[in-house]
């Protein structure tokens, strides 16, 4: 029965958020009476509940982690960068574009190093293939990330909730939940926590600010509740 309880819980977190679940909603996600609930299963409880004050029972150390946070250009090109260096088909882009920017520049060389004049077209035909390859890989991500926060930016303030049932995202219009079987893997940067779905390219991702974290300490427990259900890559 403690199992039950405290899956239901996890699960109420993620659907509804800490502040809006009730101790009447775990007992009746459970199958329990309220009485029985709180009799039997306190103890449990505060091991795996935040600190707060639910229908008159106080519990300690949440199994969840809230965050609050307005998106930035900055956390889509930090994002989309994480990915790119994170994925079989991210890294093989960037060694294309890196081995031809090898092959431009060389042929560069060998047109100036010549023992007659360079051929001015020759020489500006590698710098602009040059220029257009170190362009890919800097300024499409950037650009990318842009158009990305054209649309998220109305939404104003995301909230996320993290915990063992997944990971719930609601903003001023929208709300989402991914459970965990939808993004199984994530990569860690000084500043996001980047979740990932299992597909080659990581279609879809899950962007976390840490700034987002009420105390620093949520960082380090949003940490274990990635590694707990999520591979780090």
């Amino acid at each position: 029965m403690r199992r039950e309880i405290t899956e239901a819980a996890n699960a109420l977190f993620i659907e509804r958020g800490f502040e809006a679940t009730t101790i009447d909603d775990i007992a009746a996600a459970s199958g329990m009476s309220k009485a029985s609930s709180t009799r039997r299963q306190r103890a449990p409880l505060r091991s795996r509940l935040g600190s707060a004050t639910i229908r008159g029972v106080t519990v300690q150390e949440t199994s969840t982690v809230e965050l609050a946070y307005v998106p930035t250009t900055a956390d889509a090109t930090g994002a989309l960068r994480t990915r790119m260096r994170a994925t079989p088909a991210g890294r093989l882009q960037s060694g294309i574009i890196l081995a031809g920017a090898i092959v431009v520049l060389g042929a560069l060389v060998v047109t100036l190093t010549l023992p007659k004049r360079p051929h001015l077209g020759v020489t500006v035909l590698c710098l602009a293939a040059l220029a257009l390859l170190i362009g890919l890989h800097m300024l499409v991500p950037a650009l990318q990330a842009r158009q990305i926060h054209r649309m998220v930016a109305p939404q104003g303030e995301f909230r996320a909730v993290v915990g063992e049932a997944g990971v719930r995202l609601t903003s001023q219009d929208s709300e989402t939940t991914f459970r965990w079987p939808m993004i199984t893997r994530y990569a860690e940067t000084d500043t996001l926590f980047v979740l990932m779905t299992p597909d080659k390219h990581s279609v879809g991702i899950v962007v976390l600010p840490k700034r987002g974290a009420a105390i620093p300490p949520d960082v380090d427990r949003l940490r274990a509740i990635l590694d707990r259900n999520a591979t780090r890559v």
